[in-house]
């Protein structure tokens, strides 16, 4: 007997056993890549092969015929094209050796640049191309106009496989010849490359309630990962502490609200300053971050921390003592170059 009803299409399948989203239509390659897996590839068009890989488990409609590129033993091991095979089946598994990834050096230009606080600077830029990376990770910048100098930089929006659009945020180091030049200069419309994806700072899964702590522009990396975290219905409890040193060091209030809008569990945003005057009308914490996490954390909590070393290594010495296991805590050590 006929069944006149189809099967919905699969919404994720899993690659090296890590689960992503599908959404309908999309190839293995595209989703790897929305999903922000560095996945080896060149042409996107079935003409390289650089992006074949062992289907293990489902099926697929492969969009071209790659046993023209695939030797005869590949494809009687399963090897597939990733960015020519959609899958079929709600259990498509495969494999791939992602060492065989290179980051990505893209061009683009400077869009935008604004002054968040004394210290630190935004730029947006405009790349020729989409970069792939997680939420969370980090590029190497370059500009035109400042020629041999290469800079890393923590991604301060959400991974887009529809904008090619990026932002970092830029703390002044004095002397440093890099964050000096954007600090001082005009960069718009100014060249730049951006090789990416750098770092293992990114959200895993959990169902922990997560504590976000950041220093300086170690903000940067957590607003990637809620922004991220957001599209994705995130239903974890969240709490973002910032350390700064005055009220005037305090930024993207606005953007964090914004996220905290419509989160479906309880969120909050505290600022804690360590040198605020007490002439001030500030009612908020005073201290350090290291000072208040008795407050904030329990053993329960999944820990990311960004921001300057020395803070990192305080808190995480603290944030054991309260009973949180190594295992849950990831950091990103920011390090000033001021040569």
């Amino acid at each position: 007997m006929f069944s006149f009803f189809r099967s919905s299409p699969p919404e994720s399948m899993q690659v090296n056993e890590i689960a992503i989203s599908l959404e309908n239509k999309e190839t293995i390659l595209a989703a790897a890549l929305r999903n922000g897996i560095n996945f080896p590839y060149s042409c996107k068009v079935g003409g390289c092969a650089e992006c074949k890989c062992r289907l293990t488990r489902g099926k697929i409609k492969a969009l071209t015929d790659a046993s023209y590129l695939l030797s005869a033993e590949e494809v009687q091991t399963g090897y597939i094209l990733a960015c020519q095979s959609v899958p079929k089946t709600a259990d498509v598994t495969i494999e791939v050796d992602l060492s065989r990834a290179r980051n990505r050096l893209v061009r683009g230009k400077v869009i935008a640049q604004e002054k968040l606080t004394h210290d630190i600077v935004s730029i947006d830029l405009e790349l020729d191309e989409t970069v792939i990376f997680k939420a969370g990770q980090y590029a190497k910048l370059s500009l035109e106009n400042l020629p041999n100098v290469t800079r890393a930089y923590s991604f301060a929006s959400k991974p887009s496989a529809d904008s090619s659009k990026v932002r970092f945020f830029i703390r002044h180091v004095p002397g440093g010849i890099f964050s000096t030049h954007i600090y001082e200069e005009d960069l718009l419309d100014v060249g730049v490359e951006v090789e990416a994806p750098f770092g293992e700072f990114y959200l895993r899964d959990s169902n922990k309630p997560m504590l976000l702590i950041a220093g300086g522009s170690g903000l940067a990396p957590i607003i990637s990962i809620l922004e991220q975290a957001k599209e994705d219905r995130c239903e974890r409890p969240v709490t973002v502490l910032l350390g700064a040193r005055a009220q005037a060091d305090i930024y993207c209030q606005q953007e964090i609200q914004k996220i905290a809008q419509d989160w479906p569990a309880a969120f909050e945003f505290k600022q804690i300053l360590s040198e605020e005057s007490n002439e001030t009308s500030w009612q908020g914490l005073r201290g350090y971050i290291g000072d208040h996490l008795q407050t904030f954390a329990t053993d329960n909590h999944q820990v990311y921390l960004c921001g300057p070393p020395l803070m990192i290594d305080n808190c995480i010495e603290k944030l054991s003592l309260i009973g949180i296991s190594a295992a849950e805590m990831f950091a990103d050590r920011f390090v000033s170059n001021s040569q």
